[in-house]
């Protein structure tokens, strides 16, 4: 069994499981079927659907820091140690709960970089979905690269250079259709001076289905059955009072429910 432009090898004959599909999975295999002295071909596509969703609030999930560059991305809440430059906080919570990625710049040179690796995918397309901050007066660039898994040439598809302002900012990137499977490079370039921190937040790569949708956790809903705590909401400071859990009716007679929606007690 082989897969069309994969990197990956398989055995010739035996029974294959995958027990965790991974982007990479998907593709075209190319299958020999072999009985009563016949050789027969049979082509079989794998699709994997869903997403691949980071917000770096623990970790870089299966993002990789690759060792070609110059330092890594950094994980930090609130804002970065220099003055005018960076995020005030994260894009996922915007407050101090968060955390998102981050090049430092104090202490590197011009031109130098922060890469993370995406994992193994297949040929594509895919929508890269991501939020960035880049404020600084002299900010540098973010770039998004693919590579072929059999090439050692990475191929620009997206980039942005140059102060962008205070705020963070989405960016919606569609893949093109490669003839390999491939990885994504999410590289930060240091700027003249160190008034260039280059953050990124709410990384997700899902299929192509017709168009890219930029997505972030603000305005992506989570499901919440209020069981344990209120998950990722949080209690807004500015109003008169608290949302409160409880179970049961409420304590006042003829209004409120008698039982939650979730388990009906």
């Amino acid at each position: 069994m082989t897969k069309i432009g994969s990197c990956q090898n398989f055995a010739n004959t035996g029974i294959h499981t995958i027990q965790k599909a991974s982007f990479s999975d998907a593709g075209t295999y190319v299958c020999k079927l072999i009985g009563d002295g016949e050789v027969k071909t049979k082509l079989v596509t794998v699709i994997v659907t869903g997403n691949t969703n980071c917000t770096f609030e623990n970790g870089i999930c299966d993002w990789i820091q690759d060792t070609q560059d110059n330092t890594d991305w950094i994980s930090k809440s609130q804002s970065t140690p220099s003055t005018g430059t960076g995020p005030n906080n994260d894009h996922t919570f915007g407050d101090s709960r968060g955390h998102y990625l981050y090049l430092e710049a104090s202490g590197k040179s011009q031109h130098d970089t922060a890469v993370l690796r995406s994992p193994m995918l297949s040929t594509g397309p895919y929508c890269l979905s991501m939020a960035y901050h880049m404020n600084g007066i002299s900010m540098g660039a973010l770039n998004v690269y693919t590579k072929e898994c059999k090439s050692t040439v990475r191929r620009k598809i997206w980039s942005a250079a140059g102060n962008q302002g205070v705020n963070w900012l989405d960016a919606c990137i569609k893949t093109p259709v490669l003839s390999q499977d491939y990885q994504m490079y999410i590289e930060s370039e240091r700027g003249s001076t160190y008034a260039s921190d280059i953050a990124i937040d709410d990384v997700k790569i899902f299929p192509y289905a017709g168009n890219c949708t930029c997505y972030s956790s603000k305005t992506v809903v989570r499901s919440c059955n209020f069981e344990i705590d209120i998950c990722q909401w949080h209690q807004l400071t500015t109003d008169e009072f608290d949302w409160t859990r409880h179970s049961g009716s409420t304590d006042s007679s003829a209004t409120g429910p008698n039982n939650d929606h979730t388990t009906g007690m």
